[in-house]
């Protein structure tokens, strides 16, 4: 049976007295000027428009981040667009038009499907990791993780570190440039990595201390801090910029002070930079990207204001560590 996801307002003394109806295409975050179906977007506090099946959402001068299937963030650079074919959570489609996006995939649920088109061409996205298409340039560049891309009765598989071109398809790929890739749509995606990786950390602390477990993988709101970031159901998974997303109890067991032999043994803080099972915040350095300026690299510190009770939203089993 299809599991849909829904959005649960949680506090240390009440949950699940209200539930949302999620599906993908939330627009999360925009900086800048964006449009759907010609309209201006306009973005209130703790309000998230979504993209309907058949519409158009496009930046005009600015970027803008979508949330997809839980795990999944797509990121639009300046002038770019696409067409939203299917907002289900386990079957997340839509049409590239304009421009650049780059697809950040943190975790993929088993069952759920996340394809995007270019042109003729189809693309779905098969593991997780970090897929960049460009419409002007005709390709699509796979920094990490590995896709299925069909166009004109053929198959092909990308892998990370190659680059499909949409007009002349071929099994035979080329490898690209990591490192020469890295533009600004590449460091404000792993900025924005960093922020959400930040705040799934205050949302597993809070849920994991009062005792909320996941029954499945999905999106946590987080109302003090404006916005979403992504719960596994259990266990955690690493992006590819580095960062960790931690379930509740899992964070709550790494933070647990433990006993190592010789005396009782501070919190463990999730090799992230945090400290132990307190509420405050702390900074988080952990990012593995390869190069990215001041956004990914070993050592990127990123902060964010002290927790309150989030929200969290279930939305399909996620593939535990």
């Amino acid at each position: 049976m299809t599991r849909y996801a829904t959005l649960f307002l949680l506090t240390p003394a009440l949950f699940g007295q209200m539930a949302i109806s999620v599906k993908s295409g939330l627009i999360h975050h925009v900086e800048g000027q964006a449009v759907m179906d010609g309209v201006a977007v306009k973005k209130k506090a703790n309000e998230f428009p979504m993209v309907k099946e058949g519409s158009t959402f496009a930046t005009e001068r600015g970027t803008a981040e979508i949330l997809l299937s839980p795990g999944s963030f797509l990121r639009l650079g300046p002038d770019s667009s696409f067409q939203m074919k299917s907002v289900k959570l386990e079957d997340a489609r839509l049409q590239m038009l304009s421009g650049k996006a780059m697809l950040e995939v943190a975790e993929l649920a088993k069952g759920h499907h996340i394809v995007v088109g270019v042109g003729e061409a189809g693309t779905e996205i098969t593991q997780a990791g970090l897929y960049e298409f460009d419409v002007k340039a005709g390709v699509l560049r796979v920094f990490d993780g590995k896709a299925k891309v069909m166009v004109n009765d053929q198959v092909a598989t990308v892998k990370g570190g190659r680059v499909f071109v949409f007009d002349r398809p071929s099994t035979d790929l080329a490898k690209f440039n990591r490192k020469k890739e890295q533009d600004g749509l590449y460091a404000w995606s792993a900025m924005r990595s960093g922020l959400l990786a930040n705040a799934n950390m205050l949302a597993a602390r809070t849920l994991g201390s009062n005792g909320y477990r996941m029954s499945m993988a999905g999106w946590a709101y987080y109302p003090s801090l404006g916005f979403f970031t992504y719960l596994p159901r259990s266990g955690m998974c690493q992006n590819f910029f580095g960062y960790y997303y931690y379930s509740p109890a899992t964070l709550i067991a790494m933070e647990r002070p433990r006993y190592d032999g010789g005396g009782m043994g501070g919190g463990r803080g999730a090799d992230s930079g945090f400290g132990g099972g307190g509420s405050g915040m702390a900074t988080m350095g952990m990012g593995r990207g390869s190069g990215g300026g001041d956004f990914g690299g070993r050592g990127a510190s990123v902060s964010a204001p002290p927790p309150a009770a989030p929200a969290a939203a279930a939305g399909g089993g996620g593939r535990a560590r």
